[in-house]
């Protein structure tokens, strides 16, 4: 009678185990997908110690979370969102995130100078949706917002740009190319060939959530 009490106990012991293991499981994918469905609405992920530094004036929230490291700019025109998965520090586009977003933005307004497209189209500044990178190179992901008539502030979707920014021999990051993706210098006309070659799905997500609002004071 013992022996069969024994071995109920570690059935049920097991049992307990492979409940709880399962439970984590489903906790931590649950976690991850709540996380990436606010990133992709432009929000930062709310499983994450989360820190404010101010970087040559510019407030840059940093977070570290149970899978990723991320940073989030947001001064009213410009953003910027970069989630890094994995242990790491997340390595410039966490670290040197105002950098990155400086750089960025003086690449797309100098894309979009009158003197470039023949006209004056209002930019106000860009959105950065994504940077991933390695010790030598940095790829940003980023798209145009334009200021109307009445002072709103739209995206441009017919202005997504990628940007690659290469480290020096002195350690300075430099932008060394930027790529469209419309062929024409005045993007009226969209190749959406090139458009899914040039981004990840997950940036034309992004790009399609804030494509269709009015007005972005409202984000």
């Amino acid at each position: 009678m013992a022996a069969k009490t024994t071995t109920g106990g570690r059935r049920g012991r097991l049992v307990s185990i492979v409940c709880g293991i399962a439970v984590a499981v489903f906790g931590v994918a649950a976690v991850i997908a709540v996380d990436v469905d606010r990133y992709l609405h432009w929000q930062s992920p709310v499983v994450a110690v989360a820190r404010v530094e101010d970087d040559s004036g510019t407030a840059v929230r940093k977070l570290r979370g149970l899978w990723y490291s991320a940073a989030s700019i947001d001064d009213g025109t410009n953003r910027y969102q970069a989630l890094v998965p994995g242990l790491s520090s997340g390595g410039p586009c966490v670290e040197q995130a105002e950098t990155m977003l400086r750089l960025t933005r003086e690449a797309v307004f100098r894309r979009h100078d009158p003197s470039i497209i023949d006209w004056d189209d209002g930019i106000a500044g860009v959105w950065v949706a994504g940077c991933s990178a390695d010790a030598s190179t940095a790829t940003v992901y980023a798209i145009a917002v334009h200021e109307t008539f009445d002072e709103r502030l739209l995206t441009d979707g017919l202005s997504p740009e990628k940007v690659t920014i290469d480290i020096t021999e002195r350690r300075n990051w430099t932008v060394s190319s930027v790529e469209d993706a419309a062929w024409d210098k005045g993007r009226s006309v969209q190749d959406s060939e090139k458009y899914y070659d040039l981004f990840p799905q997950y940036v034309s997500t992004m790009w399609r959530f804030t494509h269709f609002s009015t007005d972005l004071r409202t984000w």
